[in-house]
């Protein structure tokens, strides 16, 4: 009988394991303040990096509301700080939304395979030329070549982005999102592929 007990149990609790582990990710907001007090700041990305240390697959995604000056300014301050506590800024991905004129940050945990938050008012767009193109590309072939193990999937990857004749006159993020299409379209490990369009979303985001 009490065997039969533990055997019930045990089913039961790989019911519970697999149905928790199954949920799909989601992105959180951690935190959200008016940017100003340095110290502020700093007590508030301490308590985001411990929680981000607690799943080593989550990204930190930090997004700046407010005028681009300004917005630089924090983004600048945050990234040193983080760079002086010894973190890779490859764990991050820094985002701004000109929407607002109020300095606000907003602090998120997002797990490996959830959806990154998006600014709800992305600069205006505004088309690339083709040497603003060749130099796109050779920055994000360095990434690709960077995080994916299989160099013959990079290269082969590299190539495609080579052969394409579209990406003249579309705006930075139209543009990078064709070429994450590409790295799709070869490169199947999930992992990298997070870790590439992890990459990709902060470019988009640079002038």
């Amino acid at each position: 009988m009490k065997l039969k007990k533990l055997f019930i149990s045990i089913i039961l609790m790989q019911m519970f394991a697999v149905a928790y582990f199954s949920q799909e990710a989601e992105s959180i907001l951690f935190d959200e303040f008016s940017y100003g007090n340095r110290e502020d700041m700093m007590v508030r990305i301490d308590n985001f990096t411990i929680n981000l240390q607690n799943d080593p697959q989550a990204k930190g995604y930090i997004i700046h509301y407010g005028d681009k000056r300004s917005g630089a300014k924090a983004a600048k301050q945050i990234k040193d700080y983080l760079k002086q506590r010894g973190f890779d800024l490859d764990g991050f991905v820094f985002l701004r939304d000109a929407g607002d004129s109020k300095v606000l940050v907003q602090l998120w945990l997002v797990p490996e395979g959830a959806e990154p938050p998006a600014p709800k008012n992305p600069e205006s767009k505004k088309g690339m030329d083709k040497t603003q193109i060749i130099d796109l590309l050779e920055e994000l072939e360095g990434v690709v070549l960077r995080l994916t193990p299989d160099k013959n999937e990079a290269k082969l990857v590299v190539k495609k982005w080579g052969k394409r004749k579209d990406l003249e006159g579309k705006a930075k993020a139209d543009v990078i999102e064709l070429l994450y299409e590409d790295v799709k379209s070869v490169i199947k490990d999930s992992g990298t592929q997070y870790q590439i369009y992890s990459t990709f979303s902060f470019y988009k985001t640079v002038d």
